[in-house]
């Protein structure tokens, strides 16, 4: 028993040894790697940096050996960038001006051409059920958009949702043909009886 406990100290031991040999070993092949990562990321950036192109509006370019030498005349210079600035903020007036414009002759929402109306019956057509009343509220507000004018909000005891009611009629009939022509419009809804 004794030897056999000797020899998995043993492999125990060689296991250890050769995990840390080989983080080593790991860890020494990283920095290599990003040596040589570094070094390929070394761009040589002189000659981008000895050639300024700085032109200006109206065709004039510097050079150089004007700002070398001093024969560039700064207050010409100077002149120029506040014309410049000025016909920017002139652009961005215009530019304010128009979506001002655009904004006052934009179409007013055009108003329901064909309202729906239902008889007030106990057949209700039903535009969903929802668990946030925000979100009821949108689809009433998109139900009356569309032109029926009686949507609202019922609160069912059976429920506790927050049910939108589009139509109610007094037959079964008319309540659900009016909700053919809702589902036609997109709004999916059922007939439901109270």
């Amino acid at each position: 028993m004794g030897r056999l406990v000797r020899i998995l100290l043993y492999a125990f031991i060689i296991l250890i040894l050769y995990f840390w040999i080989t983080a080593i070993v790991r860890s020494y092949q990283k920095r290599e790697e990003v040596q040589t990562i570094k070094e390929v990321e070394v761009v040589d950036t002189t000659a981008s940096s000895t050639e300024i192109d700085t032109t200006l509006i109206g065709g004039d370019a510097l050079t150089n050996e004007q700002i070398i030498d001093g024969t560039l005349d700064y207050e010409a210079l100077d002149d120029k960038v506040q014309e410049i600035e000025k016909k920017q903020e002139v652009k961005k007036a215009k530019e304010a001006q128009s979506s001002n414009d655009v904004a006052k002759n934009a179409k007013a929402p055009k108003p329901v051409k064909n309202i729906v109306s239902g008889d007030g019956g106990s057949y209700m057509v039903m535009a969903g059920s929802y668990l946030l009343k925000d979100n009821a509220e949108k689809m009433v507000k998109k139900l009356k958009s569309m032109g029926y004018k009686d949507a609202k909000i019922v609160v069912f005891t059976s429920s506790g949702y927050h049910s939108v009611v589009a139509l109610s009629y007094a037959s079964e009939s008319s309540a659900k043909s009016a909700a053919a022509s809702l589902k036609s419009k997109g709004v999916d809804c059922f007939v439901r009886s109270r």
